[in-house]
């Protein structure tokens, strides 16, 4: 992230994303096996997590210009 002023945001939309998340994980789509993934608002950032049990495991946050399989 290149502007410091931005950070709060970020920070604010990768925590609502995982209180979404947290709260409705199968609302979000399927990524690739057992995985899902979740959009950030107003940032081109994607969460990639995995369900388990009762539990949630965020497995990456990635900028949606990055190949996610590297």
């Amino acid at each position: 992230m290149h502007a410091p002023h931005v950070v709060p945001q970020f920070r604010d939309a990768l925590r609502a994303a995982l209180i979404r998340i947290a709260e409705h994980p199968r609302q979000f789509p399927a990524a690739y096996k057992d995985t899902r993934r979740a959009m950030l608002r107003r940032f081109p950032y994607i969460v990639v997590f995995r369900e388990l049990q009762d539990a949630v495991y965020v497995i990456a946050v990635f900028h949606t210009s990055r190949d996610p399989l590297v």
